[in-house]
């Protein structure tokens, strides 16, 4: 089904939000966190492919409330159920916002793919591996809700940035983490890293060593580790 009648379903008096523009279609805070997997489509506070509001924006939830959302996108004219990447962007687990990567379903949805961009919970908040946690949900809820928004859930791939690269990095050479999540690692079907952090002991930066609990550092926190 097309994402902009669905989303028409979806409307609510708390205020969905969806826009179209060029080669893709975009639903703003999709929650993902929940057990039960409902998702609700909340306000968003920036306007498309600005950083800066357009209005003066409702008063925000604290950062942790807020955090298990993603904002998904599908080209504008899906011809029949399209590939998915699922992507997570970097900030060296401290810093980041989904609505800065825009950019990042624009430029997949004009070669045909579903976008889902999620946020996770960051430093200081959580530390290693709670954010793993946060995007194993993230992937659960591609693989609960993107057929019934012209997604292909037989090809999902996982896809970051930097630190982002890490996470779906270890989501998908570590099973343990979608496993936890109730998903089979082996639905996934690849993993693409631009400029992540795969083998990077020792910590060399205060905030990787608060992360990931310098001095006590596992070399099981290095995706390199499982690698075959």
């Amino acid at each position: 089904p097309d994402l902009a009648a669905a989303v028409q379903q979806q409307k609510s008096g708390d205020g969905t939000d969806s826009e179209a523009r060029g080669d893709l279609l975009i639903v703003f805070g999709i929650e993902f966190g929940e057990a039960d997997l409902r998702f609700k489509i909340g306000r968003r506070p920036f306007e498309l492919g600005r950083h800066r509001p357009a209005r003066a924006a409702p008063r925000r939830p604290a950062i942790d409330q807020q955090r298990q959302f993603l904002d998904f996108g599908q080209p504008a004219q899906a011809g029949g159920p399209a590939p998915v990447v699922v992507f997570f962007y970097g900030g060296n687990w401290a810093h980041g916002e989904r609505r800065d990567y825009l950019f990042v379903g624009e430029a997949l949805a004009s070669r045909g793919f579903v976008t889902v961009i999620a946020d996770y919970r960051l430093y200081p908040q959580v530390r290693y591996p709670e954010f793993l946690d946060d995007s194993a949900k993230a992937v659960r809820w591609a693989f609960g809700h993107v057929a019934e928004y012209g997604g292909d859930p037989a090809r999902i791939f996982l896809m970051g940035h930097s630190a982002g690269a890490y996470n779906a990095a270890m989501l998908a050479m570590n099973p343990a983490y979608l496993q936890a999540a109730g998903v089979e690692p082996s639905r996934i079907k690849g993993w693409i890293g631009l400029a992540g952090p795969y083998d990077f002991l020792p910590l060399n930066d205060d905030i990787s060593k608060a992360v990931f609990g310098f001095p006590h550092t596992a070399r099981s926190t290095q995706p390199i580790d499982y690698a075959s």
